[in-house]
């Protein structure tokens, strides 16, 4: 048991710190940073739109839309 705790102890002490998560968007070029800041250029947006609506909406199946309880 010993060996055990001593193993994990050098195992978690010699491992190197782990560096903060980069975003994807840092590695973009330019031109594609400006699509995708820009909501009528980026193609994306139009699922993001249709979520929403989604989102909102109240199925005849259902009591309650998703935002009645999720805001």
């Amino acid at each position: 048991m010993k060996r055990l705790l001593a193993t994990l102890m050098l195992v978690t002490l010699t491992l190197p710190a782990q560096a903060e998560p980069v975003s994807g968007y840092a590695f973009l070029d330019d031109s594609t940073r400006e699509m995708q800041d820009d909501d009528f250029s980026n193609p994306g947006m139009v699922a993001v739109d249709r979520g929403a609506e989604l989102f909102h909406e109240l199925r005849d199946s259902e009591v309650h839309s998703c935002s009645s309880c999720h805001g």
